[in-house]
C-alpha cells in the first residue's frame, strides 16, 4: 500500500542549541549542572510552525516591526521601537559575524536574504512566538524562510553577540547545503554535526562556551553518535553535554587538518554521506577519527569494527524472451482473400476469349472463302494448234529483184535442204486443277480454348481448393499460357513453310502472350495482397516475405519492421526488437516516425547490453553495443551512448576477473576500455583505475566522492583484495557502492527530476517499522539523489546498511507531503560494499 504523509508528522520541529534549567528524569546524568546563565538558540527545520512544540503559525507576532536592509541585500533586520542607527548597527555586526566566524568555519557565507527578528525581551519574543515551552528556547533559526528570532536583551543584557553567531552559522549552512524542500523537512544531517558547527562558532568567552567546559568536566562522556544524531536527548545534563562534545569534535576535525579540508568537508555534505566526505577530506573514515579525537579528551581509543561483510554476488544467467507465434511463422497458410481477384481474372478471361474467338473466325472464314474460290467451274483446254514452220526457213538465201522489178525470192541453201510437203500439228497438255484448302483446325481449336482454359485454372483452384499461396495458381497459369504461346508458334512455323499460315496462327500466339502478361501481373499483385492480409494477421514474418516479393514500397516494408519490433517489445525480445528497428531505418529512412526509431533503438541496445552486463554475460554485450555503433543507423546521439555502453562492458568484465584474482585479465579489460573508449565516461573511469593502482584505497575515495561509480568499486575491491585482514581493507568496505533502481507513482504520475532520500537504518526491523508508523525519524544516515529518466536512479550508498526511499519534486515548496512506498518490507533493501545493488522497483503515490 501506498500512502502519502503529512511531513511534519514524522519529526521534532526544533533542532538546536537547547540548553535549560535542568529537567527531572531518570536518563539524566549522575552530575547535575546549576540553572544557565541564559537561555540558548534552537534550529527549526521549517514547513508550518504549528502544534508539536513548534512556534506559533503567528510568526512574527503583532508588534510594529520596521525593516532596515543592507546594501547587498542579503540581511534584512525586523525591529520596533529602537532607532535606525541601532537597526544599522546590527547589520553592521551580522556582516562581521557572517565573516567571522561563520564564512571562517564553513567556507562560504550567506546564499540569499536573511531575515533577522528582533523582540526588546525575553517576554515579548515568548508572546510573539508563542513558543510552548519558556524555559527551553532563547532564540530560533526557520530554516524554510531563513529567519532568526531572538530577544535583544536578557534580564537587562544585551544578548545578540551570544545568540546571532550560533544561529547564522545554523542559517548560511542550510542555505547552502539544503535542496529541495524535503530536505528542509527531513532531520538531514545529524545533530552532533549541525549543532557541533553552531556552537563552535559561538564567540569564546561567552556564558554557553562556559557552560560547555563546565558539562565537559562534570557530566560523564556521552556517545554522541549514538545519542545525538536526530533526536534530542531526554535529560539535559545529557543533551548540553552532547553539544559540547559536539563542539570539541568540529574543532579537533579544523585544528587536525586544517581549515582547507574541513571546508571541502562541508562542500561535500551536501549529499548527506558524511563518512565518504571524511574520508575524501580527511584521508580517514569517521570510525578512525572520532577513536583520536576521544584520545585527545583523554577517553580510551575505539576498536575499529570489522565494517561491513563482503558478498560476493552471484550473477544470474539473462535469459531474453524470444518472439514466437504467428509474427515470426515463415510457412505460408491459407488466408480468406483471394477471392476478390477472381473477378478480374473472369473479365480478363472473357476480353481474351473474345478477341481469340475473333482470329478464329477470322482464320476459318479466310480458307472457307479460299476453298470457295478454288472450287469455281473453268473452260476446257484446247486440243492442239498447227504449226507452220518458219518463213524464210532457216537457211534459205534472200535472191535480189531483178531489174523489171520482179518481187524478191528466198532460195533454199542448198541440195541437203528437204522442202516442207505437209503441215504438221503439236498437242498441248491440259492444266491439271489445285487441291481445296484445308481448314486448320487444331489452332483454331487451341486458339477457341486456351483462354477459357488459362482463366479456368485461375479462377477454379482458388474456388475448389484454396491455395496456401495465393500466386500459385497464377503462376501455373502463367507457365501454362507460356506452353500454349510456344504450340502456337510452333504451328504457326509449321503452316508458313507449307504455305498454309492463318490468321488464327498469330491470334493464338498473341491471345497465349496476352494470357502469360496477365497472369504474371496477379502474381505480384497477389503476393502483396496476400501479405497485408498476413499483416492484418500479425503474421509479420510472412507479410514482410510476400509484400517484398510483390514489390511492396520500402514505406510499407518499413511499417511492417516496425510493427515487428513492436511486437517484439511487448513480450521483451529485445534482440528482435533492436533487429527490426534497424531495418525499418534501413528501408526507410526518411519516414515521419525515424527519430522516434533511433532513440527507442538507442534505448533498447543499451537496455540488452546493461542486461547481459547484469548477467554477467559480457562478451555477447560487447557484441550488442559494437554491433550497434557499426551500423549505418547509430547516428551522432548514438556513437556516445555506444561508447558508455562498451566501456562500462569492459569496467564490469574487468571487475568480475578482479573476483576470480585474475589481476592480469583485469588489466588488460581497463586497458582496452581507456584506449578505444577513451572519450565515453567509462573509458575515463578505466583510465582512472589504472592511474590509482598504486594506492588504490586513496584512489577509491576520491572517486566515490566525484561520483564515479565504476572507478570507486573497482579501486575499491582492490584495495580490499591486496590488503586483506588490514584496517585498509576494512577502510575499503566502508566507501560507497554503487545502487541503481526504479521509482514508479501508482497512479503513473512522472517522478522525474524528483529528488530522492535514502534513508539507512543499521537493522531491518526499524526500517520497517518506519515504513509502518512513519512517526521518528529513528534513521541512522541520509543521502540524496535525483531520479532521472523513467524513474531510474542510481546513486553511491554507504554499505552495510539497510535503505528505504522517500521523495518529492523538490520545487513544491507549499506542499507538506512527501511521498514513499508502504508496500511491506519489499521495499526494503539492503547494500552491499563494492558491487552494484539493485534496490529494485520502488512505488509510491
Amino acid at each position: 500500500m501506498q500512502l502519502r504523509i503529512l511531513r511534519l508528522a514524522l519529526i521534532p520541529f526544533v533542532l538546536g542549541l537547547a540548553l535549560a534549567t535542568p529537567r527531572t528524569s531518570a536518563a539524566q546524568a549522575a552530575a547535575t549542572l546549576p540553572p544557565p546563565t541564559h537561555y540558548l538558540a534552537q534550529y527549526h527545520w521549517g514547513g508550518p510552525p504549528v502544534s508539536l512544540g513548534r512556534p506559533s503559525a503567528n510568526l512574527p507576532g503583532n508588534f510594529p516591526f520596521q525593516v532596515v536592509k543592507s546594501a547587498n541585500g542579503l540581511v534584512a533586520v525586523h525591529y520596533y521601537n529602537q532607532s535606525a542607527a541601532f537597526a544599522r548597527q546590527v547589520i553592521t555586526q551580522i556582516a562581521g559575524y557572517v565573516q567571522h566566524p561563520v564564512a571562517d568555519t564553513l567556507g562560504y557565507g550567506l546564499k540569499s536574504i536573511a531575515n533577522i527578528y528582533l523582540y526588546n525581551s525575553r517576554e515579548d519574543f515568548l508572546v510573539g512566538t508563542s513558543s510552548p515551552d519558556s524555559q527551553q528556547i532563547g532564540a530560533f533559526t526557520v530554516g524554510a524562510t531563513s529567519s532568526i528570532y531572538m530577544p535583544i536583551y536578557e534580564n537587562g543584557t544585551n544578548v545578540i553577540s551570544y545568540y546571532l553567531p550560533h544561529e547564522l552559522t545554523h542559517l548560511v549552512f542550510h542555505q547552502n547545503n539544503d535542496s529541495g524542500h524535503v530536505k528542509g523537512e527531513l532531520r538531514f544531517y545529524p545533530l552532533w554535526l549541525d549543532e557541533g558547527m553552531a556552537a563552535s562558532d559561538e564567540l569564546p568567552g561567552g556564558a554557553g562556551v562556559q557552560q560547555y567546559q563546565d558539562a565537559l568536566a562534570q557530566i560523564p562522556f556521552q556517545n554522541i553518535f549514538a545519542v545525538f544524531v536526530y533526536e534530542y536527548p531526554a535529560s539535559d545534563n545529557v543533551d548540553i553535554v552532547s553539544y559540547a562534545e559536539a563542539r570539541t569534535f568540529i574543532l579537533f576535525l579544523e585544528k587536525t587538518y586544517g581549515m582547507t579540508a574541513f571546508h571541502q568537508f562541508v562542500k561535500d555534505l551536501a549529499k548527506g554521506d558524511y563518512n565518504l566526505a571524511m574520508q575524501a577530506a580527511f584521508g580517514a573514515d569517521l570510525q578512525t577519527i572520532r577513536s583520536k579525537w576521544q584520545v585527545s579528551l583523554g577517553q580510551a581509543p575505539l576498536t575499529h569494527d570489522k565494517g561491513p561483510a563482503v558478498v560476493t554476488p552471484v550473477p544470474g544467467s539473462y535469459t531474453p524472451n524470444h518472439l514466437g507465434g504467428s509474427v515470426t511463422q515463415t510457412t505460408p497458410y491459407a488466408i480468406h482473400g483471394q477471392e476478390a481477384f477472381i473477378s478480374g481474372a473472369v473479365i480478363q478471361g472473357l476480353i481474351l476469349t473474345l478477341i481469340a474467338l475473333l482470329g478464329v473466325v477470322g482464320g476459318w472464314l479466310m480458307v472457307f472463302f479460299q476453298r470457295r474460290r478454288s472450287q469455281a467451274p473453268t473452260p476446257p483446254a484446247p486440243m492442239g494448234v498447227l504449226a507452220y514452220p518458219p518463213y524464210p526457213p532457216t537457211g534459205w538465201q534472200t535472191t535480189a529483184p531483178e531489174a523489171s522489178g520482179a518481187p524478191a525470192f528466198y532460195s533454199p541453201p542448198s541440195a541437203a535442204y528437204t522442202p516442207v510437203t505437209e503441215m504438221t500439228t503439236q498437242v498441248l497438255t491440259a492444266v491439271r486443277a489445285k487441291p481445296l484448302p484445308s481448314y486448320p483446325w487444331p489452332m483454331l481449336i487451341l486458339a477457341a480454348i486456351m483462354a477459357p482454359l488459362v482463366v479456368g485454372i485461375e479462377t477454379g483452384w482458388p474456388a475448389f481448393a484454396p491455395a496456401i499461396d495465393w500466386t500459385q495458381p497464377y503462376r501455373v497459369a502463367f507457365i501454362s499460357a507460356i506452353l500454349l504461346a510456344i504450340i502456337s508458334a510452333v504451328l504457326g512455323v509449321i503452316a508458313l513453310t507449307r504455305q498454309r499460315f492463318n490468321p488464327a496462327h498469330a491470334v493464338g500466339v498473341a491471345v497465349a502472350v496476352l494470357l502469360a502478361i496477365t497472369a504474371i501481373s496477379h502474381v505480384r499483385a497477389l503476393s502483396l495482397a496476400q501479405g497485408q492480409a498476413y499483416e492484418a494477421d500479425t503474421a509479420l514474418a510472412l507479410a514482410h516475405q510476400f509484400e517484398q516479393n510483390g514489390g511492396a514500397s520500402p514505406r510499407a516494408l518499413a511499417r511492417i519492421d516496425n510493427a515487428w519490433a513492436n511486437s517484439a517489445a511487448s513480450i521483451g525480445d529485445l534482440a528482435t526488437q533492436i533487429t527490426h528497428l534497424r531495418a525499418a531505418l534501413v528501408e526507410d529512412p526518411t519516414n515521419a516516425l525515424a527519430t522516434t526509431w533511433h532513440a527507442t533503438l538507442n534505448k533498447v541496445t543499451d537496455t540488452l547490453g546493461k542486461n547481459l552486463i547484469a548477467g554477467g554475460q559480457y562478451a555477447e554485450a560487447q557484441r550488442v553495443y559494437d554491433a550497434q555503433a557499426q551500423s549505418t543507423t547509430c547516428l551522432a546521439d548514438c556513437q556516445p551512448i555506444m561508447q558508455q555502453g562498451g566501456s562500462a562492458v569492459l569496467l564490469a568484465w574487468s571487475l568480475a576477473l578482479l573476483e576470480e584474482k585474475d589481476t592480469s585479465g583485469a588489466m588488460a579489460k581497463l586497458q582496452l576500455a581507456a584506449s578505444h573508449y577513451s572519450q565515453a565516461a567509462g573509458g575515463k573511469s578505466a583510465a582512472r583505475v589504472i592511474a590509482a593502482t598504486a594506492n588504490p584505497l586513496k584512489g577509491a575515495i576520491s572517486a566515490a566522492n566525484d561520483n564515479d561509480q565504476a572507478a570507486a568499486a573497482l579501486l575499491a575491491f582492490m584495495a580490499y583484495q591486496q590488503n586483506p585482514h588490514t584496517a585498509t581493507a576494512v577502510q575499503a568496505t566502508e566507501i560507497s557502492a554503487p545502487v541503481k533502481g526504479t521509482i514508479t507513482k501508482n497512479n503513473g504520475g512522472s517522478v522525474v527530476g524528483d529528488q530522492v532520500f535514502f534513508l539507512g537504518f543499521t537493522k531491518k526491523a526499524s526500517a520497517t517499522a518506519w515504513l509502518t508508523t512513519a512517526q521518528t525519524d529513528n534513521s541512522d544516515i541520509k543521502i540524496t539523489g535525483t531520479i532521472g529518466e523513467g524513474g531510474k536512479f542510481t546513486a553511491l550508498l554507504p554499505p552495510g546498511y539497510w535503505y528505504i526511499l522517500v521523495w518529492d519534486d523538490p520545487t513544491q515548496q507549499s506542499n507538506y507531503y512527501f511521498n514513499y512506498s508502504r508496500s511491506s518490507d519489499s521495499s526494503v533493501f539492503f547494500v552491499n560494499p563494492f558491487f552494484t545493488n539493485d534496490a529494485g522497483i520502488t512505488e509510491g503515490a
